[in-house]
């Protein structure tokens, strides 16, 4: 879902509704609640993905 959020905003500057910004704790957030780790290289919301936010 984010990379096509961002690639939309990014590549045709259209705006979905989705709060890019709010993308990273969102993540976070379903990781915590479904016991599943966050994969670290995962775009865009991974730990080891730059910031763009």
């Amino acid at each position: 879902m984010e990379e096509t959020a961002v690639s939309l905003k990014h590549f045709y500057n259209y705006d979905c509704g989705i709060e890019l910004e709010t993308l990273p704790s969102l993540a976070e957030m379903v990781s915590k609640a479904s016991e599943r780790a966050l994969f670290p290289y995962k775009p865009l919301v991974g730990s080891l993905a730059s910031n763009l936010f």
